[in-house]
């Protein structure tokens, strides 16, 4: 033994040196109290026999171990030089995809275990090592069953790393692959933005939050992650596991792919790059992803793709506060989108016109064609080259339009009607034509078709014809004034009444008619709804079946008060006994090493309830243990 590299609960680790081969080693010794058992030392030769068996280059390659009734428990392993995971987060990543090429070495050890059927249990920054050659090492694996075998039930404490458990470890369900998917997860999170997403003053505090689900997005917390490595980390620490990649190698072909589309042809280089010149990588890095990122959203523009182009220029902007390129796509896609509402808005417009002319021509089938001849149609649809700057006045005339035209009862009334109607809805047509006008810095008429080209310019304006009795050519004169007369009716607005919802719990996420509106504490203070019938979406995260669809009406002079709730799904009681017997939870009868339901009708989330155990022979045994919603609580009966 040449010195002391580290230490933890389980086991010391010392740099030595085989003397039989020549060659320095990592030798981890078991504690003394944890060796004593005889159970723990056959188990930890079988884990260590069978992580002898793994040979992979990004997983320590373990060289010997000692027998069962060897007085010291210990395993000899590779020496890697170089710093945990945990040590270079800390030293500082400024880039994702660091994070994410050195977990991609990762994802191939973890692929190549569960492979074997080797499930390692214990994925944590700690046991992942960089060595100086730029290649990342998984270790551990001969201490992974005897950790995940050390458990206090008496008081439910569980010796291990809470932060990076999986929610079905916490529970005492037997680990599968989709253990170590989930630790992989808290480790990409860890990697990539720099934080731990489940952290806390204390252990309970940190395995409620991972009991809970409860963890900040990953995007929120560092904006240059992208948005294949968020969608890839959500997945790993679904609280379901059925919800997570069903595989290691699925979980590594996603993170392949990203950064495939990231265009990081060799990732194994980069970050044998990085160990050697930190800062020079991060930097020729850097420069790569943002105009990787340009290119791509230069292209998502080009085809409409929108959401994307602006999210690929935030994650530049995040790299590059100052990138011109960015900022000069996000106002191209800024005006994009105006002269599409524009062009919407316009054609919406014409529609609404066409069909009041359609009614009067409707109402008067007996008029020859040349009654019916029109001036040239007003160009309402022409492409503007800004967007009104008030688009609120052009929805308000629109409503406007439509309430005149519903007031035409009777073939007589929808002439006038049609033509007040156009009116409305030219009036702000015009308007919308003048702002645009000022912003393109040119003039011209929006409504030229009303006002014919003139021969000689110092000739008076010429109309076209039209009938000079204005009811027996209403389309004519529709036409007319549609071209002139500007709205002067106020546009009717949409009446709201109060409304007040009393939700549980008050962390429920609510959503009314596919909007939301924040939490239940948000909305408990009022809300203006209009009149009709409204669907209401709550959603309490890190629930099982934590999802509640109602409806409510809301009544013109009604109080409108309701009340909704998200009921608490059940919590576990388990009497873990070596005798089988009786147990009875607040009245409800089970056996002994199986689940025992706990209801939640009322407002709390958690309770204390009496345990009651009748085993065969004897007396019964009694504990009081506070039970919460949706987890399972485990007792020790003392026989």
């Amino acid at each position: 033994i040449i010195d002391e590299l580290g230490h933890g609960g389980m086991a010391v680790v010392y740099r030595a040196e085989d003397t039989r081969l020549h060659r320095q080693v990592a030798l981890k010794i078991l504690h003394p109290h944890i060796a004593s058992r005889e159970e723990n030392r056959e188990r930890f030769v079988r884990e260590a026999r069978a992580a002898a068996r793994l040979k992979h280059p990004h997983i320590i390659d373990v060289f010997g171990f000692s027998s069962p009734s060897a007085p010291v428990q210990y395993i000899a392993a590779e020496l890697v030089r170089g710093d945990t995971l945990r040590t270079i987060v800390e030293r500082g990543i400024a880039l994702p995809e660091i994070g994410a090429i050195l977990c991609v070495q990762v994802a191939r050890a973890l692929a190549t275990a569960h492979a074997e059927g080797i499930i390692h249990r214990d994925v944590k920054p700690e046991n992942i090592m960089l060595s100086a050659s730029g290649r990342a090492k998984l270790m551990d694996f001969g201490l992974a069953r005897l950790l995940d075998a050390q458990t206090l039930t008496m008081t439910g404490a569980v010796l291990g790393s809470p932060a990076h458990m999986a929610p079905e470890s916490i529970e005492g369900e037997p680990a599968t692959e989709r253990v170590d998917i989930f630790a992989f997860g808290t480790v990409l999170y860890f990697a990539t933005v720099g934080a731990l997403p489940f952290d806390g003053r204390s252990p309970a505090v940190v395995l409620n939050a991972v009991l809970q689900g409860q963890y900040s997005p990953p995007q929120q917390v560092n904006p240059r992650l992208s948005r294949g490595l968020a969608q890839i980390i959500d997945r790993c620490l679904a609280r379901r596991p059925e919800d997570r990649f069903a595989s290691a190698s699925e979980l590594l072909h996603a993170l392949e792919a990203v950064l495939a589309e990231a265009k990081i042809d060799d990732p194994d280089q980069v970050l044998r790059d990085f160990v050697r010149d930190p800062a020079a990588t991060e930097q020729a890095l850097t420069a790569h992803m943002i105009r990787t990122c340009t290119v791509q959203a230069r292209a998502a523009t080009e085809a409409g793709k929108i959401a994307l182009a602006m999210r690929l220029c935030d994650r530049v902007l995040a790299m590059d506060p100052n990138n011109s390129d960015a900022q000069q796509l996000i106002a191209r896609v800024q005006r994009r989108r105006r002269r599409f509402a524009a062009g919407s808005w316009s054609a919406v417009l014409a529609a609404l016109i066409g069909t009041a002319l359609a009614f009067v021509a409707y109402d008067r089938p007996a008029r020859t064609p040349e009654m019916l001849a029109l001036p040239a149609p007003p160009a309402i649809a022409r492409a503007l080259p800004e967007p009104p700057a008030a688009p609120v006045a052009v929805s308000d005339a629109l409503a406007a339009a439509t309430a005149v035209l519903g007031k035409a009862q009777g073939a007589g009334r929808r002439a006038a009607f049609a033509v007040e109607a156009a009116a409305l809805a030219a009036g702000v047509v015009e308007e919308g034509a003048t702002q645009a006008a000022e912003v393109s810095g040119t003039e011209r008429p929006l409504l030229a078709a009303a006002d014919p080209p003139r021969d000689n310019p110092s000739d008076p304006p010429r109309r076209a014809p039209v009938d000079d009795d204005p009811v027996a050519n209403p389309v004519a004169d529709a036409g007319a004034v549609a071209a002139v007369v500007p709205s002067t009716e106020p546009a009717p607005t949409e009446t709201l009444f109060p409304v007040t919802l009393r939700i549980h719990p008050l962390s429920a996420a609510v959503r009314i008619n596919g909007q939301p509106y924040g939490t239940a504490s948000d909305v408990r203070s009022g809300l203006q709804l209009p009149a009709g019938v409204h669907r209401l979406e709550l959603v309490v995260a890190g629930l099982s079946n934590g999802r509640v669809e109602e409806q409510f009406d809301v009544v013109p002079g009604a109080t409108n008060e309701y009340g909704f709730r998200v009921p608490w799904p059940d919590g576990f009681v388990i009497v873990e006994s070596d005798t089988p017997g009786n147990v009875v939870v607040d009245g409800t009868v089970g056996a002994t090493n199986e689940r025992v339901p706990v209801r939640f009708d009322g407002l709390e989330n958690r309770r204390r309830v009496t345990v009651v155990v009748h085993p065969p022979t004897g007396a019964p045994y009694e504990e009081t243990v506070q039970a919460r919603t949706d987890q399972v609580i485990r007792v020790d009966a003392p026989f």
